[in-house]
């Protein structure tokens, strides 16, 4: 049996050694997996990666599900709130280095995050802005829709390119979230887009089929150089794209 992750910390009622027998009975090709009472969330770590999969958890408990969003969102703030950062060893900051620059690291979880992501998706914050920056000089508007918090703008300072965003759409102010039609429609209604003007990019294809039920054009994200190549394709003229 390949190993599984682990949860980030022990619950009462865990299901970590029920896990590998619990997932044997789901059937093939879950599209979306829902944890009503997340807990240890040992259930859906024991469930191996699929792009295009959608995973939520949840809990009644703010602080366990703000835990579980920290270690998603914000790890690097988590490990300086529990004491990890600063790094003073010279061998842990030169793999989170490696891992920065996506150089091979020798942490089998790490290697396998990069082979279920296939290494030339690994799309840099600087990869990012240099596209949002063009598309902007070509003239095109660029619009965020995110399911992501209320605060999210908050950190756009953090973001390279994000001061070229016409505006957005964040899913916790319009209590909507993607895959639903109402949070395309919602942008298209708010900024006086044309669906067949748009062209919509997501890393979860059930988010981009919502979007071209809509009218949109688009494509899944699955890296710098494909995403250059679709655009392209659909008439955008930006450079590269022959190599992510």
């Amino acid at each position: 049996m390949a190993d599984i992750a682990r949860p980030v910390i022990p619950w009462v009622g865990g299901k970590e050694k029920l896990a590998p027998y619990i997932t044997q009975v789901f059937p093939p090709g879950i599209k979306q997996y829902l944890e009503p009472f997340g807990g240890s969330g040992a259930v859906l770590l024991s469930m191996p990666s699929c792009p295009g999969r959608l995973d939520i958890y949840n809990d009644l408990n703010t602080e366990l599900s703000n835990l579980f969003l920290c270690v998603k969102e914000r790890s690097n703030a988590l490990l300086r709130e529990l004491g990890f950062l600063p790094i003073h060893s010279r061998e842990v900051f030169e793999f989170y280095r490696d891992f920065a620059a996506h150089k091979e690291v020798t942490l089998r979880n790490i290697r396998e995050e990069l082979r279920v992501l296939d290494e030339p998706a690994c799309f840099s914050p600087e990869q990012a802005a240099e596209l949002v920056r063009e598309l902007k000089a070509l003239g095109y508007g660029v619009y965020l829709l995110s399911n992501a918090k209320e605060d999210l703008p908050e950190y756009f300072p953090l973001i390279p390119g994000s001061e070229c965003f016409d505006d957005g759409i964040i899913s916790a102010r319009w209590k909507l979230l993607k895959p639903q039609p109402e949070i395309y429609q919602t942008l298209l209604r708010e900024y006086g887009l044309r669906a067949e003007e748009c062209f919509f990019v997501d890393d979860l294809n059930i988010n981009v089929e919502a979007a071209m039920l809509t009218g949109m054009s688009g494509t899944v994200f699955r890296g710098a150089g494909e995403l250059r190549r679709s655009l392209r394709e659909a008439g955008i003229p930006v450079s590269g794209g022959d190599s992510a």
